[in-house]
């Protein structure tokens, strides 16, 4: 397998944990919100029913009032039709919220619960309102007084509203404050959430570093010990080998392939003519450089100094004579003394 390959499968796995844990995480956060999502929304049309509920109730208490006050047979049968409407209205609500509840989709029990006790009240007072009614149309009918009738009627629709007004508050109270707490809750989890991601996306930025990391510090040292020592091979040290690296096979194959090739060369190391042009052919170009300018300046019958030298490849004097001692211990390179002069001379 290459060595690309090789990173490629390692940090592709490790990406598809990464991956694997993200969704995960994010269907089990999905699967929270959607759920408390839906108590959330659930409660709405009881609330609403409520609300719509409790408004009834008030503007029939005030129909109610001036209802009492109308003597006129006529005009009651007008406000009749009002109260109709009223009652018409709000079992229109009712039933709607039943049938939500009957289809499950208001599933939460306190919540049922809390709207069959809204209902019952509700019926209580639709209950005294209409006997009421009923007892203060025949008052204007007939000669009889029933006042005392209307009154006593009047106390238990007093004591009904009064009870509803506060049961339908308290009720729509819990009903928002259940749906604070859930929303509460459901911001919580999404912090969390979010914060989880990302501290898993840095533990896999880290992780990927760090993978990355061992797997180039795996890569070179033997690659760093494989040019130290075709460095000493080219410098004239041809006994030198490479222990072949196990950790990665490609690179344990090259090994062995240039101690072969290592090999190889010694034996033909051992005559002293091969040796020569051996050493010859691993000269790098700067050490060519000087023995090209010394062969052809002998052509042209022109001996060469250090300083000509120098001047020629426009480097440093340090950086001539370390190129010259390198050459001089080949044996390619020799300054021979003339006079008072030094001259450089080559056998190649």
């Amino acid at each position: 397998m290459h060595l690309r390959k090789r990173l490629s499968k390692e940090v592709l796995g490790l990406g598809m944990v990464f991956v694997s844990i993200t969704i995960i995480m994010t269907v089990l956060f999905l699967q929270y919100s959607h759920s408390v999502n839906s108590l959330i929304t659930e409660a709405d049309p009881a609330l609403d029913a409520l609300g719509y509920m409790l408004s009834a109730v008030y503007k029939d208490d005030m129909l109610l009032t001036d209802y009492l006050k109308t003597a006129d047979y006529n005009t009651i049968l007008q406000s009749d039709e009002l109260f109709a409407q009223s009652s018409q209205g709000t079992q229109q609500v009712i039933d709607e919220v039943e049938e939500l509840i009957n289809s499950a989709v208001i599933s939460d029990e306190k919540i049922i619960a809390q709207f069959a006790i809204a209902k019952e009240l509700n019926d209580d007072i639709v209950e005294t309102r209409n006997q009421i009614i009923a007892v203060h149309k025949e008052d204007v009918q007939t000669p009889a007084d029933l006042n005392f009738d209307k009154n006593i009627l009047l106390d238990v629709h007093q004591s009904n509203l009064n009870k509803a007004a506060v049961e339908f508050s308290q009720i729509i109270q819990q009903i928002n404050s259940r749906n604070a707490v859930l929303r509460q809750g459901l911001l919580l989890r999404a912090q969390l959430y979010f914060g989880l991601m990302i501290v898993l996306f840095i533990v896999f930025l880290v992780l990927l570093a760090l993978k990355i990391k061992k797997f180039s510090t795996t890569i070179v040292k033997p690659i760093d010990e494989t040019i130290s020592k075709a460095q000493e091979f080219v410098d004239g040290d041809y006994t030198v080998s490479l222990n072949p690296f196990e950790g990665i096979e490609e690179i344990g194959k090259l090994q062995a392939n240039i101690n072969k090739v290592f090999d190889v060369i010694h034996e033909q190391a051992k005559n002293p003519v091969q040796k020569a042009q051996i050493d010859e052919k691993l000269l790098s170009k700067d050490h060519l450089a000087i023995i090209d300018f010394i062969k052809m300046s002998s052509e042209l019958h022109r001996k060469v100094t250090i300083s000509d030298l120098k001047k020629h490849l426009n480097v440093t004097h340090p950086t001539v004579l370390s190129r010259l001692n390198y050459l001089e211990e080949k044996g390619m390179v020799s300054l021979k003394k003339e006079g008072r002069a030094k001259f450089l001379h080559t056998e190649f």
